[in-house]
């Protein structure tokens, strides 16, 4: 067996589970005579003790040559699942009478984790966080700046930020109490409700600050009521054009409340706002959460608004009264509630907002507060049946305060049709999936894309089905009875145009799913994570909008499809990025499902073995689509924050570059 296959990439990528996923390519040259169908053998060996490791493959593809007319180059990828200790190893490819060991050293082995590693450390993580955020906050010269123009805003609300106090330590509220009194902005009032009146040195302290600044009003409960009745007091004494929520030991930058009142100056229809948010621990910040713009569906599945959550006070006093019931999730509910109501959010993308890490709060323990767990849960089912979506929800276990909204087992689905573009669906699949009562029209047999999207487009026209879900690629659809649910009960929703499945390889790790859209094009996002690993926000497991998803796996209503017109063969295969810009324009958002999984496998470009054809339409095609869509290109996307790498939300953007 010849020794004759070229070796065309390496990956190493870590799990969830102790081990790691190592994915290698090779291609070599077919004879005259080879079919191009022989099978691939492969697998993995420890070079030492020589354990073996089964191999998947993950693409295999034909490209002619470009210069040598008649031969063909087969190009295949393989993964190798290895323990997290294995320092070295051989794999192994064989196909007729062709070979190749590709043997990986301790130190590239090394190499290909740490370089994965590195990729996807989460933000949070980052411990370069601290001197960044020191870096880019307001420097002093920008606050006299804000307290300059600030009395000259075309609108000057005045902000009641209320503040419930529990045995808060002394230290921790006068550190709180002057990051409100610091403010640029100088219309607001400060309201201290005082659940602990018997704790000495708090209530000292709290006097003696009203005392000296008139803008600090004291409401003193007879006794500890919950943090949800002790908020309420606060709000049934609040004279604010807005009500501001603080807790107790936490600390704000001195410009939130001028970032607040320029947004709602630019927007006079805004009804809450909210701001990006780290933690302060022993004097350091860590773990910051740059925040989506408002997100409905990701805020179904945790409080990601979170602190400093801003309501209008007519729509606050127009949303039913919150209870004791909600305590631990107030804030969580209220943010649900307000969402069936108001007219804009305004969310102000900088860090403004520190919670403190200490024993007793949720920033450093997720279970200090359990009964918040069930009482989230509730919030997000109630609001969820105000809303007509015949679902339940359930918490994520491995995930504190985090949630599943599941529809029902007795709700209907309605009808629904595949379309299926791409070429590796058989006929006796296609069988299989319309046996699940789902009407199924094959179009991969066709040519050419255009030819199957003029195909699909008059199958649209003419299906009964009220929804429908586009696939195109080598996709191996499950038998859709879940996957269908999955998608549907986010498809259902008022306000949603497109719903996207996530896509993986055989081996698990993502290949396909939400794109993110960047100066040189759409780029997808968390490609190759592995199964399991949630991401740090959970974005790889809970339902969330996105600038767009890719064609493998998509549902929508068919006569929304109709209605725009069909598909745009022009865009070639970023078709799906289209619709979405499409349902945009309409005000409908794209959402990423990611437990509505599809398995797919390498296609050329990804595998980059495409021609200079391939590559040419390639770029023809993303050419089309920012030359439609310009502004969508060069704008601040709504869900990814600039400071992000581009592949993904990982990475501090210190100097405007990817890391």
């Amino acid at each position: 067996m010849a020794d004759d296959m070229t070796l065309t990439g390496t990956r190493a990528i870590a799990t969830v589970f102790g081990t790691d996923i190592v994915q290698v390519g090779v291609r070599f040259v077919l004879g005259a005579q080879e079919a191009e169908d022989a099978p691939v053998a492969a697998g993995g060996t420890d070079p030492l003790s020589k354990r073996g490791y089964e191999a998947t493959v993950l693409g295999d593809a034909i490209v002619p040559d470009e210069v040598i007319e008649g031969v063909r180059w087969r190009h295949v990828w393989v993964s190798v699942e290895i323990p997290r200790e294995q320092e070295e190893l051989d794999v192994r490819f064989s196909c007729d009478h062709h070979g190749r060991v590709v043997h990986l050293a301790k130190d590239e082995l090394r190499r290909l984790r740490d370089e994965f590693a590195a990729r996807r450390l989460p933000i949070e993580a980052d411990g370069g966080y601290d001197p960044w955020f020191r870096a880019h906050r307001a420097t002093e010269a920008e606050l006299a700046e804000q307290r300059r123009v600030q009395s000259s805003l075309p609108a000057r609300p005045l902000f009641s930020v209320i503040v419930p106090l529990y045995h808060t330590p002394v230290d921790f509220f006068d550190e709180m109490a002057a990051s409100v009194l610091q403010q640029t902005y100088d219309k607001f009032e400060l309201i201290l409700v005082n659940s602990t009146p018997g704790d000495a040195d708090l209530a000292a302290a709290v006097a003696a600050l009203a005392a000296r600044d008139g803008r600090v009003r004291v409401v003193e409960l007879e006794r500890n009521l919950g943090i949800t009745e002790n908020t309420n007091a606060g709000i049934d004494v609040a004279r604010g054009d807005f009500v501001a929520f603080f807790d107790h030991d936490d600390v704000l930058e001195p410009e939130i409340l001028f970032h607040y009142a320029a947004g709602i100056a630019r927007d006079p229809e805004v009804d809450l706002l909210y701001c990006d948010e780290d933690k302060l621990e022993d004097g350091r910040y860590v773990f910051p959460s740059f925040k989506p713009d408002f997100s409905l569906m990701l805020l179904e599945t945790n409080n990601y608004v979170c602190h400093m959550l801003t309501v209008r006070r007519s729509l606050l006093n127009s949303l039913p009264r919150a209870s004791a019931a909600y305590d631990g999730a107030q804030d969580h509910r209220l943010t649900l509630v307000a969402s069936e109501r108001l007219r804009h959010v305004f969310h102000a993308r900088r860090i403004l907002y520190h919670w403190r890490v200490s024993a007793t709060s949720t920033a450093g323990n997720s279970e200090a507060k359990p009964e918040s767990l069930e009482a989230g849960r509730r919030a997000i089912e109630e609001h969820v049946r105000r809303l007509g979506v015949p679902a339940h929800v359930e918490n994520v276990p491995t995930m504190a305060h985090c949630y599943e909204t599941i529809l029902n087992k007795e709700a209907p689905m309605p009808g629904v049709g595949l379309m299926l573009m791409g070429t590796g669906v058989d006929s006796p699949r296609i069988g299989e999936l319309a046996a699940d009562g789902v009407e199924v029209r094959a179009v991969g047999h066709l040519a050419s894309r255009a030819e199957r999207v003029q195909a699909v487009n008059k199958a649209v026209r003419e299906s009964a089905c009220e929804y429908l879900v586009l696939s195109d690629g080598e996709v191996e659809l499950p038998l859709p009875t879940d996957l269908l649910r999955r998608l549907y009960v986010v498809c259902v929703r008022d306000g949603v145009g497109v719903v996207g499945a996530k896509s993986v390889l055989p081996d698990g790790t993502k290949v396909g799913g939400a794109y993110a859209f960047t100066s040189d094009g759409p780029v997808l996002i968390d490609r190759y994570f592995p199964e399991g690993d949630h991401q740090a926000r959970g974005y790889e497991v809970f339902p969330h909008e996105v600038s767009a998803v890719d064609g493998n796996c998509i549902m929508m209503r068919r006569d929304l499809l109709v209605d725009m017109g069909g598909i745009d063969a022009g865009m070639g295969r970023f078709w799906s990025i289209d619709l979405c810009l499409r349902a945009a324009g309409r005000g409908l958002s794209t959402v990423e499902v990611p437990m509505a999984m599809v398995k797919t496998t390498l296609d050329r470009t990804r595998m980059g073995c495409f021609t200079t054809a391939d590559e040419a339409l390639l770029l023809v095609d993303r050419a089309n689509l920012m030359e439609r869509w310009p502004e969508a290109f060069v704008s601040p996307s709504p869900y990814y924050s600039d400071v992000y790498d581009s592949q993904g939300y990982y990475g501090l953007d210190r100097k405007g570059a990817a890391i």
